[in-house]
This record gives structure tokens, sequence and C-alpha cells, in this order.
């Protein structure tokens, strides 16, 4: 049976989950998130407010007489294809009112949602191969015809609002933005420091184990 030692050595430790079950898999996710990290590896929905926005909300509470600069930082890392609109602009709204810093983590995929609360870390992260999504997302609606177009109405206020956080948290231009919104705009970490979107790239300007401090 594996030493619960081996829970710091992610590589060492992953190994096992399938064979050993969710024993195992629990005293990982504490471990991590004793250290202040927090992992979206599914599609965002409205259990955002459990798993995330209240642990960020009672760390910021447990350090409000710790001066900012002092303060442990939250990680979040995420791989992930997005998700629900609503739930997205909320843990955009959590991560904004954060005193205490948080950094995103993109890993594999930020995609559609996740890629609006990526950017809204106040440090970003990336794999030299994280893959970023822009995009104007996905609506399905079935319901009656006006219901269906107040919906929209409504919508475009939320596309809005999603322009307007991306244009101030990154170097993207209303030019720019207009120009591949109706696209699936895909890029690269590289890129996405030419965009603003990512602040550094793991084994370039920053070291791996450094995320976890």
């Amino acid at each position: 049976m594996a030493e619960l030692t081996l829970l710091p050595e992610m590589g060492n430790t992953f190994s096992y989950i399938d064979e050993m079950g969710s024993e195992i898999y629990d005293e990982l996710m504490k471990y991590y998130s004793d250290k202040r990290v927090l992992i979206i590896n599914k599609d965002i929905d409205v259990t955002v407010i459990e798993s995330y926005a209240i642990r960020i909300m009672r760390w910021n509470n447990e350090d409000k007489n710790i001066p900012v600069e002092l303060r442990h930082p939250i990680t979040i890392l995420i791989h992930s294809c997005g998700g629900d609109l609503f739930s997205t602009l909320f843990l955009i709204d959590i991560i904004k009112q954060s005193k205490t810093p948080i950094r995103t983590v993109g890993m594999g995929l930020v995609a559609s949602g996740a890629y609006y609360i990526y950017i809204n870390g106040h440090d970003r992260i990336a794999f030299e191969n994280t893959v970023f999504l822009q995009h104007d997302g996905t609506i399905s609606i079935a319901d009656s015809n006006s219901k269906v177009k107040d919906f929209i109405a409504f919508n475009d206020l939320m596309e809005e609002r999603i322009k307007e956080s991306i244009l101030s948290r990154t170097k993207i231009d209303a030019e720019f933005y207009d120009k591949t919104f109706d696209k699936e705009y895909y890029f690269f970490a590289d890129k996405g420091k030419d965009l603003g979107v990512v602040d550094k790239i793991i084994g370039q300007d920053i070291e791996l184990v450094s995320i976890f401090e």
C-alpha cells in the first residue's frame, strides 16, 4: 500500500489514483487545498460557489489582518472547456474582489469561460503548450419566441461585459477583439504573452515548483 508521504510528489501520486480509489484522491485534494491550490478541471457550473468561491472568501477573511504583500497567494489550476456564463461571471467577481493575490495557471486547454476566469487572475501563469480559446460561446434555448428574444437581448449585455473584461485585462484592443469575436481563436502561451493574456511561462519565466510555494 502506498505511503501518504508521496502526496507532495504529484507525478508519484496520480499514478496510484485509479488503483487505490477515492481515498487517495481525497487526501491529494486536501493536501493542495491546505496549500490554497484550487483545481478547475471540468466544465464550469453552479458548483463554483462551493468549490471555489467560498474558499476564496474564507481565505480572504483569514487574511484580513495581514498586509496584502505578506499574504500567502491562492493558486487556481485551470484545464477546462468553459461552461455556464453566469457562474463564470460570478467567479470573476470573486477573483476581482479578492485582496489576497490569486494566481491562475493555464494547463492543457483554457477555453471560453475558463479563459475569461484565467485572464482575471492577478498573476497569470501558463505552460508552454497551454492552448487558449477566445470565442463568442454557444447558446441553446428552447422557449417561446418572445422569451428567446429577451434572453438574446440580455446575452448581448453579458457579452459586452466580457468584452470590457478582456480589453481591460489584456493588450487586446477593440478592433482585434471585434475581428476575432465570432471565430474560434486558438493560441499558445507565447502568443498569449504577446497579447497580454499570459504574464509568465513555466520553464521560461518561472519554475514549476514555485507555483506551489
